[in-house]
């Protein structure tokens, strides 16, 4: 994950997966899957991510052991 916070309230799939440190393909995968931050969907292709719900995402991952499992249901 990159190191520098985004100065944007909502970011593209781009932006995203570069602050993640993903593919694009991996992060399109992730959201068709259910598994990624929420995010709005803005007409037919057009996607975004609010910085807030990528925060809570994010936090709602955090472990301290590798024996916990991640919901991402």
């Amino acid at each position: 994950m990159s190191n520098d916070i985004p100065h944007k309230e909502v970011m593209s799939p781009t932006e995203l997966a570069a602050y993640l440190g993903l593919s694009i393909p991996t992060l399109d995968r992730m959201r068709s899957r259910g598994e990624g931050p929420p995010f709005i969907k803005m007409g037919k292709r057009r996607i975004l991510y609010m910085w807030s719900s990528v925060q809570a995402w994010i936090e709602s991952r955090e472990r301290v052991s590798t024996k916990d499992t991640v919901d991402d249901h």
